[in-house]
Parts: structure tokens; sequence; C-alpha cells
């Protein structure tokens, strides 16, 4: 006679993990649209924006290579890693797009 219990259990685990897969593919992308939308909101220029969004794929190329070149494993705290670093170069992106922007205003800086 089958284990009713364990069947059960086998059933109610595979459908919590697909819920939770269908769940993180749609997080995914409001995330990344939601952070485009900030930061035209924050920055009021898509142009500056764009600018912000290209340096963050740059900033994960060189990282990855330097941790395939040292070998070194990619789990949990190297993925905190990267998406620590995606904050901090967010954050200096807007800080140096800001000091530009107040350096035009003041007529010091002509080159942007």
């Amino acid at each position: 006679m089958p284990d009713f219990q364990h069947v059960a259990t086998h059933i109610c685990d595979s459908v919590k993990r697909r819920l939770k897969a269908e769940a993180a593919e749609g997080i995914q992308g409001e995330f990344g649209i939601g952070l485009i939308i900030l930061l035209i909101w924050q920055l009021d220029s898509f142009r500056r924006s764009v600018i912000i969004l290209i340096t963050i794929p740059l900033a994960f190329t060189g990282t990855l290579m330097g941790v395939f070149i040292v070998r070194a494993p990619l789990d949990f705290f190297g993925i905190l890693g990267l998406l620590s670093l995606a904050g901090v170069i967010i954050n200096n992106g807007i800080v140096l797009i800001d000091r530009i922007e107040s350096e035009r205003k003041t007529c010091l800086l002509i080159y942007f």
C-alpha cells in the first residue's frame, strides 16, 4: 500500500517550488523596470539614467572576469558582493552626474 502522506508531501513541495519560480520570474522583470523608472524620476532625465545604467554591466563584466581569473567561487556571498557593487556604482554615478550638472551651472566645467 502506498504511503499517501509521502506522496502528498512530494506534490505539495513540487507545487511550492513551481509557484516560487513563477513569482521570481515576475519580480525580476518588475524590478528592472522599477529601477529604470526610479532613476528617470530621480534624475529628471532619460539620458542621465541611461548613462548610469550602462555602467552596471561594465562593472559586472570586470568583476566576473576577476572572479574567473582567480578561480574564486561565485556563491551566495559573491552574488551579494555583486549586488552591493551595483548599488555603489549607481550611487557614484548619481553623485558624479549631479556634480557635473552643478559645475555646468556655475560655468566651471565646459566639457559635458
